[in-house]
């Protein structure tokens, strides 16, 4: 469903893509995508451009993205440059089947007008044939800096992904930790960074604020944790970030790094590795304090100057319009998110198409989308609801903002969970609609239904006015240990709404999300006064069910 009505994906600029096209000697371009992960070897490559002969190398980069299908490309040039870029970096984006989370999480940081990479989709050709869409990530460098008016002479620092630990703490840069690579100068000198960690520790809460504004790019700081607290990205605040030291201005400088699983991608300890991280778990509704241990991170939320301004950001970027001195108000409000989206489902299905590594995986393409979608609506209703609960009158502001414009109403409990939403046909508004939530095996099921095939949930909603509503429900699933569809349930787009009245139960037609957890059915009358009761089950067959001859059923629990 549309979140907002007012912004529509016609109402979004154009999104360019580039063309790249490499020759190298075939045998090397078949093994290219097929070397084991591991091998760090490189392969001659010609970029033409034009009538241009770029010669270089190529091989496979990054470090977890290598155990993917479609592996992300570094080409180093020995001469010249490509797009002013003496080496081109091409994400593969073999981690996220939707290919957009990288390039919102950018646009939105780039809207903010923060020091980062430039970014475009690119189709890659090698030896003419067609190698599909990439996202060309500028190589950071200090000429990037240069261009920002921060000077190139400066330090530059970023922490070792693989270990886990650039934390900032003094332990950090422990020399046998390895926690840290300087990139420039290229020395062995680590005392700037050293000194910062331990002003870091050093400094009181009270007066973190006064830190931050002398040593750091104080927006750069506060932009970092208002994105990520948006994009709910987690595991960046130990690793994925890089910090630069201008010796213009004296003062660090925060680029963030890495959002290929932001927007809902769930960790699962539980699954076998690569599945800790390629899996379908799905969430929105962590706290903005969220991620991995890190003082600059931990001691600013909890400073009172630093925490409003930091959800001063995340209001302006949820709600609201742009406006001059704020050009990124309203950019991540759900309507609007859900135009851009809606563009670039349109921009990139056509590439999927045929893209040889990603055409077989369209279903799996639109299934993210959706989730996009309905990550970007309930993220925000999930602030508000928090943020309202934690007290102060800065965050209260946040909480009651009004809603963005559109028919769509989430219905969101205590700790920010959506429970449904409700979306009336125009003109026909349902007025007030309330939904509870019974979680647990549902004490009823249809007659045909067997408990271990439904989902661990019991809906009960009613409307104001008995007017045909399209409502959506949600259920959770975002790790082995913290899932409700039943353990017989197999394929959750066989799930079916039931919905149990006087003259009993009715199956509704239902669309799917599976990897939002979704469960919509249009057209409903939802009744006044006695809330209707919904369940959702799949078929099943009792020779193979779940829960065989001889063992246990789910025992039904009241509310």
């Amino acid at each position: 469903m549309l979140a907002g009505g007012a912004a529509t994906a016609a109402d979004e600029p154009a999104i360019p893509i580039d063309t790249l096209a490499l020759e190298m000697d075939a045998r090397d371009a078949r093994v290219l995508f097929r070397k084991d992960p591991y091998d760090k070897s490189s392969f001659p490559v010609t970029v033409r451009d034009g009538a241009a002969a770029l010669r270089g190398r190529i091989e496979v980069k990054g470090s977890f993205t290598r155990q993917t299908k479609k592996k992300s490309l570094l080409i180093k040039l020995d001469g010249g440059q490509w797009r002013g870029q003496s080496r081109i970096s091409l994400n593969g984006m073999g981690t996220d089947a939707s290919m957009m989370r990288e390039w919102l999480s950018w646009e939105l940081m780039r809207a903010l007008g923060m020091v980062i990479p430039e970014t475009r989709y690119t189709r890659l050709a090698i030896n003419g044939a067609d190698h599909g869409l990439f996202l060309r990530i500028e190589w950071i460098d200090p000429g990037m800096f240069a261009r920002a008016g921060l000077g190139a002479d400066g330090e530059f620092y970023h922490p070792y992904d693989g270990a886990f630990c650039g934390d900032l703490t003094p332990a950090s840069l422990q020399p046998e930790r390895k926690c840290w690579f300087k990139l420039a100068p290229r020395d062995n000198d680590f005392a700037s960074l050293r000194a910062l960690t331990e002003e870091l520790r050093a400094q009181p809460v009270d007066s973190f604020h006064e830190l931050v504004e002398r040593r750091f790019d104080a927006e750069s700081v506060i932009n970092w944790f208002a994105v990520n607290a948006l994009v709910t990205e987690t595991d960046t605040y130990n690793k994925n970030y890089f910090l630069y030291l201008s010796r213009k201005t004296g003062r660090w400088l925060v680029v963030p790094w890495d959002y290929d699983l932001t927007f809902g991608r769930a960790f699962d300890p539980d699954r076998p590795f690569p599945h800790t991280i390629l899996n379908d778990h799905f969430h929105y509704y962590f706290p903005i304090e969220a991620g991995q241990s890190n003082p600059l991170h931990y001691q600013s939320l909890k400073n009172a100057q630093l925490r409003a301004r930091v959800l001063a950001r995340i209001r302006d970027l949820a709600t609201g319009a742009p406006e001059a001195g704020r050009p990124w108000r309203g950019w991540f409000a759900p309507e609007r998110m859900d135009a851009r989206i809606a563009a670039l489902r349109d921009v990139l299905l056509p590439e999927l198409r045929r893209d040889p590594f990603r055409a077989a995986d369209e279903a799996r393409f639109e299934d993210e989308v959706a989730s996009l979608r309905f990550y970007a609506r309930a993220r925000v209703a999930n602030l508000r609801q928090v943020v309202l609960a934690l007290g102060t009158g800065r965050e209260r502001d946040l909480a009651a903002a009004p809603a963005p414009g559109g028919r769509v109403t989430e219905l969101v409990d205590g700790w920010g969970h959506v429970l449904a939403s409700v979306e009336p046909p125009a003109g026909a508004p349902a007025g007030r609609v309330q939904a509870r939530v019974w979680r647990g095996w549902p004490e009823l099921v249809p007659p045909s239904a067997d408990r271990a095939a439904c989902v661990q949930r019991t809906w009960w909603v009613s409307a104001e006015r008995a007017a045909p509503v399209a409502l959506t429900l949600t259920y959770l699933d975002e790790g082995l240990r913290s899932r409700e569809p039943g353990p017989a349930v197999g394929d959750e787009r066989a799930l079916q709404l039931y919905a149990r009245t006087a003259a009993g139960w009715s199956a509704l037609p239902t669309e799917v999300a599976p990897v939002a957890n979704l469960l919509t059915t249009r057209g409903l009358r939802l009744p006044r006064g006695e809330p209707l009761r919904l369940v959702a089950c799949a078929p099943h067959h009792e020779s193979t069910g779940a829960f065989g001859a001889g063992r246990s059923r789910p025992r039904p629990e009241r509310p």
